[in-house]
């Protein structure tokens, strides 16, 4: 069913809405016939003790109510993005008002340019241009001037650019170049001006560290790696090692971990409650991004396993992660991140347990598993990261199994680091130089 689904909003979102509304009838209607299917046989069952049992009808059912639900909701989403005003501005200058909801990144600059330009998201609430102005909720991607390099994830801007509308299936319904600052409009408030402080505290902390450290150490502890030097950034790219600063199912297994260790002695809903808790706030302090959110949504799986005294089982909170977040936004199906995230999760469910069973016919079995593990994740990742990098980096899983022994202390230092440094700044600057 979440393959289906995937498949369904993959292609859905550079689809017709007309035409994915008519099939998502359709489907409603096949979930229907099979509902009734299976009804029939449950009766009949019931009569006869040797009926067959409704297995196959069941799983019809769900792969058609899955994509029911995908086709109705990518047909809503891609409707409510396709109409308004902004779709009329294409080529157009425009006045913009918008929440920032992704920190803004250089780009490479072009060859008459003396500083390089910085890229980041929008999601706006009103456009003006041609004589018209409205209301709109669409996500925007702005290039701009360096001025917008201080801009705060949250801040309301305005700004003047031209808008050129995105190809069919893009996330972005545009894109817009700026050619002056932007003009801030409001500050962030509530949970996210703590964020920002706590984010930008973190990175004070590790000023005084060599460049590499610098950027690594908010890179591991909250997915902050805009300070990574270029040199670091291409290695980490050659050895499969960027996973190390994007934080993942790796950070929320290990925050989970020491939580629930740490609670070890609460009653195990009180301990499950606590821990999704921790949870949101965690995605909060790393920012929402797309292995993140499939990670959490997992994490919360397993968390209501345990609260409900279930084994949790990983693939079945993999495709429930999978559906959910698909259904909420049907673009996430095309993002490398997602879908990077998604195939080394299902590696490693699928792959790990095996491969660490044959490896163990002639290496200890804590080695076969330490091989196993990024051998797996590198194996599912592969066909998607030639499509980046057009290279097969062969030392991939020796650099993953050097490195994997540092990430779970550096992740937790560097966490503890960025929750301390508003209160003990020393404690925090110590904790930072040990992560």
């Amino acid at each position: 069913a979440a393959l289906t689904l995937w498949a369904a909003t993959g292609l859905g979102v550079a689809a017709d809405p007309a035409l994915l509304g008519a099939a998502a009838v359709l489907a409603g209607l096949g979930a229907i016939a099979a509902a009734l299917r299976l009804r029939r046989r449950a009766r009949a069952r019931g009569r006869h003790r040797d009926a067959p049992g409704p297995r196959p009808a069941a799983a019809v059912l769900l792969v058609l109510a899955a994509l029911c639900a995908g086709l109705a909701s990518t047909a809503v989403q891609v409707h409510a993005r396709s109409t308004g005003l902004l779709a009329d501005l294409d080529g157009a200058s425009a006045v913009l008002v918008g929440h920032v909801t992704a920190e803004p990144r250089p780009v490479s600059r072009r060859e008459w340019e003396s500083l390089p330009r910085q890229r980041l998201e929008l999601r706006l609430t009103e456009v003006a241009g041609r004589g018209q102005a409205g209301h709109t909720r669409a996500p925007v991607v702005l290039v701009g001037p360096p001025e917008w390099a201080e801009v705060a994830l949250g801040e309301v801007v305005r700004v003047r650019a031209s808008v050129r509308a995105t190809p069919p299936g893009d996330a972005a319904a545009a894109v817009a170049t700026a050619r002056a600052g932007p003009t801030v409009l409001a500050r962030p408030g509530g949970h996210l001006a703590v964020v920002n402080d706590l984010r930008r505290e973190l990175r004070g902390q590790t000023a005084d560290l060599p460049p590499h450290a610098r950027g690594l150490v908010p890179g591991i502890a909250v997915g902050d790696d805009r300070a990574l030097p270029a040199d670091l950034a291409a290695a980490m790219r050659a050895t499969s090692l960027t996973h190390l600063t994007a934080v993942s199912g790796a950070h929320v297994a290990i925050v989970l971990g020491v939580v629930l260790a740490a609670l070890a002695w609460v009653p195990r809903r009180w301990r499950a409650g606590a821990a999704v808790v921790v949870l949101v706030a965690l995605v909060t302090l790393v920012r929402p991004e797309a292995s993140v959110l499939r990670a959490a949504v997992m994490g919360v799986v397993v968390l209501a396993a345990l609260a409900l005294g279930r084994p949790a089982r990983a693939l079945p909170g993999l495709c429930t992660a999978v559906v959910v977040l698909l259904l909420v936004d049907p673009w996430l199906g095309r993002a490398y991140g997602f879908v990077l995230s998604v195939l080394a999760t299902g590696g490693l469910v699928l792959l790990a347990r095996p491969w660490t069973r044959w490896l163990a016919r002639w290496v200890p079995r804590w080695l076969a598993a330490a091989v196993a593990l990024p051998a797996a994740a590198q194996a599912a990742c592969a066909p998607v990261v030639v499509l980046l990098q057009p290279a097969v980096a062969t030392y991939a899983v020796p650099a993953n199994l050097l490195a994997a022994p540092a990430v779970p202390p550096a992740t937790v230092l560097g966490v503890a680091a960025t929750l301390l440094a508003p209160l003990w700044p020393g404690g925090a600057h110590a904790l930072v130089h040990l992560a």
